[in-house]
């Protein structure tokens, strides 16, 4: 802003005819103002540009132009009780006046001028001017600020964009947190920076913590007071403490005091809760040491990086819960691959499970599973068909099906308790038929593939690793053939190795649905937001991101981010 208003503060002296000239820009929320430039003799007046006003507790000039919103003269400054005794001493001031600057919303500033020379009275001419002049600086700094707040803005979204992408591409959370925390910090322009995770209510210890150089850290046993992210964690909504030492909000003992965050050396105080689906599960705070006011995009800011953290973080636990369940299925390969061993089956035997083994391990659907399975037992036992049945309350449904004449069987459902098949889930054991039309006699008529010219059978339970039958197994040879023990042994292992494989499909399918529900929630949320993909192009324009640049997702998809982003900047700057 000085190089924007130093034309105005030098033409304000020169024409109406000022020794002294100055301009003091108010803060955001009224609290307080700071100069910006004073000029004197045709120099900088350097203390002025470093001073600051109390606009609450102390009387001054610049309080009194606000308080009224009207133009302050002062023939007489070192008598008068309204001026501050530092700016008429230091410059040796006789008449003062003091205009302040409305904009739309809010006084901005007060130009400020002054006689060293004489005592003196403003005529209406002279005011009149000043007015003039006032008019054309108000516009240049609201012109100033509009900008700045579209370059934050901006900004902000880049940020929430980056972490947006990270939380998709990043696998280690902790890095993923402490940039977050870090570039939040950097945004916001506070002095510490954390997470804690917990349910309203509990201790919520922190998981991560980002301070400025030589600010101490937040102790383990003063967390459960932090006061003001306790009071986000429980109404379940943002908590904006522009005051530690005299919000009312802080009053409830309940919520851990004030305490704790003064011997931080906290005085305001910005917590948004992590919500995920519906459920809090932790809070994300800024702590600054001086007392501000949160603005508006100050809170809509912390409110979108804590929704990115709360996705990251449960990103973050299904990618644990499947690492962990994904190394119990390695470990019950390996079992079975050593009980395999264990059974002494012959060479071919053992090679034809080891090549098939590799085919069920890899990601793939249950579909795909079975049909490798029902595969896989007729290549074993050189059967001529088999099927893979599915448990399904108290019916057994074909899901796959292998040899001539079978296709028609999908989706055929026998009933558990009068069927052949039926037998191995009563049982859980195999079952051996070597001749249909002698060992089972009238139990024959109840096979699934009756009518079919199958004279013997072998049938397995799949149970899985947690112990449940999911299904059965079987493989049917056209001739009456005497089983031997190790082909039963064999089929049991492939039955086994099935019903690993077909856990880790469910797994698999479970981990991509609830990505796929993460990614609707970002599409659904109210807030902009844009993702992109590694080499730059846009891969997500939701709809508040339509409606906060009005550009259409169809002409901002697959187009690079700095494309589109400058082309709205120029805009924004075009209608300024």
């Amino acid at each position: 802003p000085r190089s924007t208003l130093f034309p105005y503060t030098t033409l304000f002296r020169s024409l109406v005819g000022f020794d002294f000239s100055g301009l003091v820009l108010v803060d955001a929320d009224g609290r307080a103002a700071r100069g910006v430039i004073g000029r004197a003799s045709g120099a900088d007046v350097e203390w002025f540009a470093s001073a600051r006003h109390d606009l609450e507790n102390e009387v001054s000039g610049v309080r009194r132009a606000i308080e009224t919103r009207a133009v302050f003269t002062v023939e007489d400054a070192p008598g008068s009780p309204d001026i501050r005794a530092e700016l008429v001493e230091r410059q040796g001031l006789k008449s003062m006046v003091f205009f302040p600057l409305e904009g739309e919303r809010r006084i901005v500033g007060v130009l400020v001028a002054g006689s060293t020379s004489e005592f003196r009275a403003f005529s209406s001419e002279q005011l009149s001017l000043m007015r003039m002049l006032a008019g054309e600086g108000t516009l240049a700094l609201e012109r100033r600020e509009l900008v700045s707040a579209l370059e934050r803005g901006l900004e902000r979204e880049r940020l929430v964009a980056d972490i947006s992408r990270r939380v998709r591409a990043e696998l280690d959370i902790d890095r993923l947190i402490d940039a977050a925390l870090a570039e939040t910090a950097k945004a916001l322009d506070v002095e510490r920076c954390f997470i804690r995770l917990g349910n309203p209510g509990s201790a919520a210890p922190l998981r991560a913590e980002w301070r400025r150089e030589g600010v101490k850290p937040v102790d383990a046993n003063k967390t459960p007071f932090l006061s003001v992210s306790n009071l986000a964690l429980r109404e379940r909504k943002t908590a904006a403490v522009a005051d530690v030492e005299n919000d009312p909000q802080l009053d409830d003992d309940s919520l851990g005091g004030r305490e704790a965050l003064l011997e931080l050396g906290s005085r305001a105080v910005l917590s948004a809760p992590i919500i995920l689906f519906d459920s809090v599960i932790g809070a994300l705070a800024v702590h600054t040491s001086v007392v501000r006011r949160w603005s508006d995009d100050d809170i809509a800011f912390i409110e979108a990086i804590a929704r990115e953290l709360g996705i990251a973080l449960h990103t973050a636990g299904l990618l644990e819960e499947n690492k962990r369940q994904l190394e119990e299925q390695n470990a019950l390969l390996a079992a079975t691959e050593a009980m395999t061993n264990e059974l002494e089956l012959d060479s071919v035997l053992a090679q034809k499970l080891a090549g098939g083994r590799a085919e069920l391990v890899g990601p793939a659907s249950t579909k795909q599973v079975m049909k490798a399975a029902v595969r896989q037992a007729t290549q074993l036992l050189e059967g001529d068909a088999a099927l893979m049945l599915e448990l399904e309350a108290n019916e057994l449904v074909v899901r796959a099906s292998e040899g001539v004449g079978l296709e028609e069987m999908y989706g055929r459902r026998f009933p558990v308790a009068v069927s052949l098949a039926g037998d191995l889930v009563h049982s859980r054991e195999p079952l051996v038929v070597g001749d249909l039309a002698r060992d089972e006699g009238p139990l024959g008529s109840l096979d699934p593939v009756v009518g079919h010219g199958f004279k013997a059978l072998i049938g397995v339970p799949v149970i899985g690793p947690d112990d449940a039958l999911s299904g059965v197994l079987i493989v049917y040879s056209h001739r009456a053939r005497s089983w031997r023990l190790k082909e039963i042994e064999a089929l049991v292992t492939l039955a086994a190795n099935s019903a690993t494989a077909l856990a880790n499909a469910g797994l698999y399918l479970r981990v991509s649905l609830e990505r796929e529900q993460s990614l609707a929630i970002l599409s659904s949320v109210a807030d902009g937001i844009v993702a992109v993909d590694r080499g730059g192009q846009i891969v997500l324009w939701n709809d508040a991101a339509e409606r906060i640049t009005g550009i259409a997702s169809s002409e901002a998809l697959g187009r690079p981010l700095g494309e589109v982003l400058s082309h709205e900047i120029e805009i924004g700057r075009a209608h300024v």
